[in-house]
């Protein structure tokens, strides 16, 4: 009989796929960071309004991910672990 992997058993349900998938999200969003304020600085408010909600549109796919993955990874609240002063 194989020996069980206990390491792989801890970790084959935890959600990694979607915290990777919010974190590619994320960054997807600082990439369009840049667009926005070329638009900005360029007087561009057309563009502006549509990069504005292309952003708009993938903070919500990744605030989606956030909700499946944060069930198991974050069930305390971010001050709790850094230390700050939590204001909700």
């Amino acid at each position: 009989m194989p020996p069980s992997n206990t390491f792989s058993k801890l970790f084959s349900h935890a959600p990694i796929r979607p915290l990777q998938q919010h974190m590619e999200k994320v960054e997807e969003c600082t990439k369009e960071l840049n667009q926005f304020f070329r638009a900005v600085y360029a007087d561009d408010w057309k563009r502006v309004e549509a990069v504005y909600d292309q952003i708009c549109h993938i903070e919500g796919l990744a605030d989606d991910d956030k909700k499946i993955c944060g069930s198991v990874f974050l069930k305390a609240c971010s001050c709790q672990l850094t230390g700050t002063t939590c204001w909700n």
